[in-house]
């Protein structure tokens, strides 16, 4: 890594942004419950967590792709930048915010971020030469030549993702991430890749497809997050900007949160179930353009 990349990784993990993230937790509501209630079975992580996590799968993505120097600032600032709209409790707060006020996201929060000068990214941006639209539209899969990094079926971010919520109930992953940031290296340069390396993406696949359409909408942890949203409901009746921009423990303190708020067994069992996650298996894997095509999501995108 060059000492441009350093200075760059530097700056932004030292924003005031940033470092917000630290205390936002990356399986949101679910967290909490897990932090107080299962310390003892689980592992708690942070949204900055995620970050560097999938920091680390971009750098090496972009060293086995031959990105020029300035694509590799890009991509290396989105990994970065692309959480930081999240609000406290992550997608758990969102869901309930969205019920309240549906004109604000993280997207739009993480636009904010990065264009307003008062939250000081735009001018770490500026200094190494990079646009805070590209960075965003990266971040957001919509940049025409890296947005596939962020936004394809098999991507850093849920890569690191899906990885990082087995383990945060201590629950070793089927599939193999480096293997698979291999497989896109190789797709990207248009080469077919192996049997084994189609199996570990397919392997990939049904997880995520159990983590989005099982744990997510279903059984006690479901139940926990539905419990929470209705709390939050019941204790706002606006939502703005400086909401997104709260950490985990000024929500909690703001609504009353209490990890006693759903009374049941929670425990760390996880299984793979039929999903509305579908694999075309006719698909041959040459190309990034293919994965769209094999890994299907049908319906009940969360």
């Amino acid at each position: 890594m060059e000492e441009t990349e350093r200075d760059l990784i530097r700056s932004l993990i030292r924003s005031e942004a940033f470092a917000r993230l630290q205390e936002v937790s990356f399986l949101g509501a679910i967290d909490y419950y897990n932090f107080h209630k299962s310390r003892d079975s689980t592992w708690h992580f942070s949204r900055s967590d995620h970050t560097i996590g999938v920091l680390l799968l971009s750098q090496r993505l972009i060293d086995s792709i031959g990105l020029s120097p300035e694509e590799r600032l890009y991509v290396i600032a989105a990994s970065i930048c692309h959480d930081l709209g999240h609000s406290p409790f992550s997608h758990s707060t969102e869901r309930a915010f969205k019920k309240i006020n549906p004109k604000i996201n993280h997207r739009v929060i993480l636009e904010f971020i990065l264009s307003d000068s008062r939250m000081g990214v735009s001018s770490i941006l500026s200094k190494f030469g990079l646009n805070d639209d590209r960075v965003l539209a990266i971040s957001l899969g919509t940049d025409k030549d890296l947005g596939w990094i962020f936004h394809n079926p098999i991507n850093i971010d849920t890569l690191d993702g899906i990885f990082r919520f087995m383990i945060s109930f201590r629950l070793l992953p089927p599939f193999d991430v480096p293997d698979a940031i291999n497989s896109l290296s190789e797709l990207y340069k248009k080469n077919k890749i192996g049997v084994h390396q189609i199996e570990n993406l397919d392997r990939f696949w049904d997880v995520k497809g159990a983590f989005y359409d099982e744990f997510l909408k279903h059984g006690a942890y479901a139940r926990f997050e539905n419990s929470y949203i209705n709390l939050v409901l019941s204790k706002k009746t606006d939502v703005g900007y400086g909401d997104f921009l709260k950490s985990d423990r000024e929500l909690a303190h703001e609504i009353g949160l209490e990890p006693d708020l759903y009374y049941g067994q929670v425990g760390n069992s996880f299984e793979l179930r039929e999903t509305n996650f579908d694999i075309d298996r006719s698909v041959a894997l040459t190309s990034i353009s293919d994965l769209y095509r094999r890994y299907i999501r049908t319906r009940g995108k969360r």
